[in-house]
């Protein structure tokens, strides 16, 4: 006896959600005591931009200074 086991064909077509993106956080940049090692960073994204400034980028604020 087919279809008595149910799950078969007929009713609703399964529910779709849309899944919207979230906003990306603001990021903080890390201070020059956090650079030099003088004060603790505060997470993962902190290390992250440390490790990706640039040489250039600390020659140039010692030429400002």
């Amino acid at each position: 006896m087919p279809g008595l086991r149910g799950g078969g064909g007929g009713g609703r077509p399964p529910r779709v959600t849309e899944v919207r993106p979230s906003k990306p956080k603001p990021v903080t940049p890390i201070t020059d005591a956090m650079a030099e090692g003088k004060e603790p960073m505060r997470s993962f994204s902190d290390l992250l931009q440390f490790y990706g400034r640039k040489p250039e980028d600390e020659e140039e604020k010692k030429k400002k200074k």
